[in-house]
């Protein structure tokens, strides 16, 4: 283990710098979905073959980015939710035990809950050769384990939030933006197993949270806040495509929080490393930074450097590089990104299909109104391979530039142009006689619905179709608190 996290550290700090001189120097990272060596055995390997994550991997990781912190000189951790698989107690108490540690070595760490942390059906031991039901914890649990990370200062009554000082002038406040007190557990007597993923800020949390924000603005401290879900679309019609990402009411609630004297705000959840910004056209922009899971490609943490005189903080991003008995942990990670695919690309047909299915005789009898042979699929497992055999290759690069960020550097005309591609040969099979015409029905009715969405993820981009498109580079900032 301990060579594992030698290796990782030196692989960081070889291109890292040094803190500026008086900075609080914190080291962010998100959604490592922790399954504790305990639990993990022959059952846990066809999951993990099915997962984008090196769950496997994730406590050498935990262990890896501790020493990592040290070698930075860092003051703090931090990690923005999700910290376990799906929520074992044992894992919980893993990951508290080695923030332990760390804490013994001089340096604290605040941590908020994802959605995958409280009250989960799905909390599971993987052990051995079949999965079986283990302890998932409560909210008042939760508490108690990271009693040393966040949770043994100023709580707000209503939620896990807490407003943690660890530097003179330097105001962290933590929101729990998630929803899992609507789960059900069989485990627990409910009837069924229910399992809430997306996000919303109570009312009295919102009204806690811009009082904590206006006071330390007040007294001329500079304010950081973290929250799971999140607050920032970071990409157009985000909240409608993915409106478990977003937090429900979120533009009213930025507003109010920005207007208080909020200007950045760490997320996760997504799985995907990137900055958006909100109110950019106000005299208070309010920029949110995602960062990617811990155990997926390409393996990011943050390092942010905060000057309280300056009132402002810079960004940094680096990665990590290898694992002993893994010789490039960032092919591992890639192909093991890439083998998810097919499995996101099976949800997607299956909502596709269940939209679609009600309607297929008369868009049927449409396709085939001027004369010749019409293919649709007849199962949303044929659209799925029809999705697979045309569309993978662009998707694949699309996917690897999303959840790394920056996706202009990644060529988006190449990715498109080969995506256009891909739907004519799907036109082709579908109406092989006259393909021209859906794919002419594709670029002049369908593709005007989403080309904003489309241009947004592919140039990383917000607000596309307004006078003041704007991006906000993913990976390196310098930002006024």
């Amino acid at each position: 283990m301990r060579k594992i996290s030698s290796l990782l550290c030196a692989l960081i700090t070889a291109t890292a710098i040094a803190p500026p001189a008086g900075a609080l120097r914190v080291v962010v990272i998100s959604d490592l979905h922790l399954l504790a060596p305990s639990l993990q055995g022959d059952a846990f390997r066809s999951v993990a073959r099915r997962d984008s994550k090196l769950t496997e991997c994730s406590p050498a990781i935990l262990d890896a980015i501790c020493d990592t912190v040290i070698s930075l000189q860092a003051n703090l951790l931090v990690i923005t939710g999700d910290l376990t698989f799906n929520g074992e107690r044992d894992s919980h108490l893993y990951i508290s035990n080695r923030l332990q540690k760390l804490r013994a070595q001089g340096v604290p760490s605040l941590v908020i809950p994802g959605n995958h942390d409280i009250n989960n059906p799905y909390s599971q031991d993987f052990s051995g050769k079949k999965a079986v039901a283990t302890a998932t914890i409560t909210r008042a649990e939760f508490a108690e384990i990271y009693h040393d990370f966040g949770y043994g200062g100023e709580l707000e009554p209503a939620s896990l939030s807490f407003v943690n000082e660890p530097a003179e002038n330097i105001v962290f406040i933590g929101i729990d933006s998630n929803t899992d007190e609507k789960n059900q557990l069989r485990s627990r007597g409910d009837a069924k197993n229910l399992y809430h993923t997306g996000g919303a800020v109570k009312a009295e949390t919102r009204a806690w949270v811009t009082e904590q924000i206006t006071k330390a603005k007040a007294d001329g401290k500079c304010v950081v806040a973290l929250m799971h879900h999140h607050l920032v679309p970071h990409f157009d019609r985000e909240e409608r495509f993915l409106p478990n990402y977003v937090v429900k009411d979120y533009r009213a609630i930025a507003e109010q929080w920005a207007n208080a004297g909020l200007r950045t705000i760490f997320t996760g959840h997504l799985h995907v490393t990137d900055a958006a910004t909100l109110l950019q056209d106000t005299d208070h922009p309010l920029t949110e930074i995602a960062t990617g899971s811990a155990t997926t490609f390409p393996f990011y943490l943050r390092i942010v450097d905060i000057n309280a005189n300056q009132q402002a903080l810079d960004v940094h991003t680096r990665y990590l590089g290898q694992l002993t008995g893994i010789d490039d942990l960032q092919q591992q990670g890639r192909e093991r990104l890439q083998q998810a695919l097919p499995t996101l690309i099976d949800r997607v047909a299956t909502r596709l299909w269940k939209r679609a299915e009600p309607k297929l005789p008369q868009i049927k009898a449409y396709m085939a109104f001027g004369g010749g042979k019409v293919n649709l699929p007849d199962s949303k497992q044929e659209l799925a391979l029809l999705i697979k055999r045309h569309l993978s290759g662009p998707l694949s690069k699309a996917l690897e530039a999303f959840v790394c960020g920056n996706e202009p550097e990644h060529h988006p005309e190449d990715i498109l142009a080969e995506f256009d591609q891909g739907v004519e040969e799907i036109a082709a099979e579908i109406m092989p006689t006259n393909a021209d015409a859906l794919v002419d029905f594709y670029k002049e009715t369908l593709y005007p619905m989403l080309a904003p969405t489309i241009k947004s993820v592919a140039y990383d981009l917000n607000n596309v179709n307004s006078n003041n498109p704007a991006r906000t580079d993913d990976l390196s900032l310098h930002l006024p608190l």
